[in-house]
């Protein structure tokens, strides 16, 4: 009987989509969201109502929330985002290939 492969998890940060990204590597998906939401939060970002929200650029109606894009939850955290259509953070989180 074979051994079961090994997944792990990638969480790529960048300050935005151009700039060079850091990586993380966790073992579980749980462990890669939880890297991805710390990543989101360092940004003075936050979750209202449960979706991202950036009171930096609340310019009313849905304006915290409006410029999000791409955006993945997981267990209440954020597990994917891009702000600004990438002229800001952007986070994803991958399985490894």
């Amino acid at each position: 009987m074979g051994t079961k492969k090994q997944i792990y998890w990638v969480v790529d940060q960048r300050h935005d989509h151009s700039s060079d990204p850091t990586y993380s590597v966790r073992e579980t998906y749980d462990e890669a969201v939880d890297v991805a939401h710390k990543y989101f939060l360092s940004y003075d970002f936050e979750l209202r109502d449960g979706k991202p929200f950036d009171s930096g650029n609340d310019y009313g109606d849905q304006g915290g929330f409006d410029v999000f894009d791409n955006v993945k939850m997981h267990k209440g955290k954020v597990a994917e985002f891009m702000h600004f259509g990438g002229d800001g953070p952007c986070c994803t989180t991958q399985k490894a290939e």
